[in-house]
């Protein structure tokens, strides 16, 4: 299964903030996960999942800030659970404002 979403996930600091002793969802995050969601039709695939990301982003940042948010907007959509991923493998690159987008490409393992 390929997936391309024309937009970046939010960064982890980006999805949770604390407030009042708990931790919650920002908007960034609920907005991101809607519009997986709305991109996504849900046909999870069982047992165990390899996946490539593949973000294409403007500018030098840390490529696994944003695994968390993808991931889990992946949930009950791409696989029922991201538990399922045994292999992963994330690659950045650069490309010009407003190419900005992630590739995401879910197989499933077939045991021999």
């Amino acid at each position: 299964m390929k997936i391309t979403i024309d937009q970046l996930p939010p960064t982890t600091n980006a999805s949770f903030k604390v407030g009042r002793g708990r931790f919650y969802q920002t908007q960034a995050y609920k907005d991101y996960k809607t519009l997986v969601r709305g991109k996504v039709k849900p046909a999870p695939v069982e047992g165990d999942v390899t996946m490539q990301v593949d973000f294409y982003i403007k500018r030098d940042c840390d490529i696994d800030g944003r695994l968390k948010c993808l991931l889990d907007a992946l949930n009950g959509l791409a696989y029922e659970d991201d538990r399922q991923i045994v292999e992963l493998v994330v690659t950045k690159n650069k490309v010009k404002k407003g190419e900005e987008c992630t590739v995401v490409q879910i197989d499933n393992l077939i045991p021999t």
